[in-house]
């Protein structure tokens, strides 16, 4: 049983509007040093698995971007969808064209926007997964203890431990969904709860299998896919097949169905999911006066603010606090940090206001 990577790299990332774009999202950002989020989370899993068996899903915009930062990565193991039908459909076109290269892959399923370090506790929570794996065939989550009682991020309830190579492996109980706070709070209380990582690994055959119970329709869809990987008409039938896909997450559509053989393991490492600009206060030294600033900024009275610019373009800020301020070519934004959330709704004003050429 050999170990596959297969990473999702398909988000539009528009919290990180300006800096991200239709053709340039989160992932293909250098937001957390000067290599994008999926160039350090490709490398992050080659070391494991080498880059001959790490495979990319993204989308049809993106994979002349992915190609370009990745050359590392055959071309053949860069997988382009026609149309976003959330993370079913994306690890199940994944899980079947690396199953049609080898039956019994095992497979680590990971996002390309989030920030993990160090690497080397990652890898040694996904050797533990790939061991446990290899002995039982279970569908491996990785759980995060959590931080705080967060009403954004689906919980784990962990039940008997399991015997593993290093441990903190334990039944799955149940999954929540994302509670209200005092339910959040509840979960953070009681010390049985993860925060769900979307991070998974499996027999690629297993999951395959659950979209055959749970997703009769994408699985069928997935062997029509497949059967014609090198003809020269394939572009014309995986739109076809992809565009009668349900759109559905594989968490609803297999995942919290599957019955037994589900296990969550501790992540041993520090994790964030870089979800707005007010992550960048954690990842970058902030000044005596609470600030994030990054690129050429001249600041006078400021504080608690987070700034992003380049070394071409300056920006100046005078008393004022609590401030997002991102500058590009040629859009800026400017909001409160409370109001950071809605850098997305303000992407949609733009689409519908036929800006597109901003987005």
């Amino acid at each position: 049983m050999s170990t596959y990577a297969l990473i999702l790299a398909g988000g539009s990332g528009t919290r990180f509007w300006p800096q991200s774009r239709v053709d340039r999202p989160k992932h293909l950002l250098p937001l957390a040093g000067s290599d994008s989020l999926l160039q350090q989370a490709v490398r992050r899993v080659a070391e494991l698995v080498g880059a001959e068996k790490v495979y990319i899903v993204t989308n049809e915009q993106q994979r002349a971007s992915v190609l370009e930062q990745l050359p590392e990565i055959p071309p053949r193991q860069v997988l382009s969808e026609p149309f976003g039908r959330d993370t079913a459909a994306a690890i199940g076109y994944g899980c079947a064209v690396i199953a049609e290269r080898d039956a019994e892959a095992i497979v680590a399923v990971t996002p390309s926007d989030h920030l993990i370090r160090p690497t080397s506790k990652f890898i040694e929570t996904l050797k533990t997964a790939v061991s446990h794996v290899r002995k039982t065939e279970d569908i491996v989550v990785f759980g995060l203890s959590p931080s705080f009682p967060s009403t954004a991020y689906g919980y784990i309830e962990r039940g008997r431990p399991l015997e593993t190579r290093a441990g903190g492996a334990f039944e799955v109980k149940s999954f929540r969904e994302k509670p209200d706070l005092e339910t959040a709070q509840s979960f953070v209380d009681s010390g049985n709860f993860y925060w769900n990582s979307g991070i998974f690994v499996w027999r690629a055959a297993r999951l395959l299998d659950g979209l055959e119970q749970h997703l009769p329709v994408t699985r069928q869809g997935l062997r029509q896919i497949v059967a014609h990987l090198k003809d020269d008409d394939f572009p014309k039938i995986l739109r076809e097949t992809y565009e009668g896909f349900a759109k559905i997450s594989i968490d609803f559509a297999v995942i919290e169905k599957v019955s037994s053989g589900l296990t969550v393991i501790e992540a041993g490492y520090q994790w964030n999911d870089i979800g707005s600009w007010n992550a960048l206060e954690k990842i970058y030294h902030k000044d005596r006066d609470g600030n994030t600033l990054l690129g050429k900024v001249l600041c006078l009275d400021v504080k608690n603010s987070a700034v992003w610019t380049d070394e071409h373009r300056l920006i100046g800020l005078i008393g004022v606090s609590d401030l997002i301020v991102v500058q590009t070519e040629d859009a800026t934004l400017i909001c409160p940090r409370s109001e950071v959330e809605r850098v997305k709704q303000l992407v949609e004003e733009l689409h519908s206001r036929g800006l597109e050429e901003y987005t």
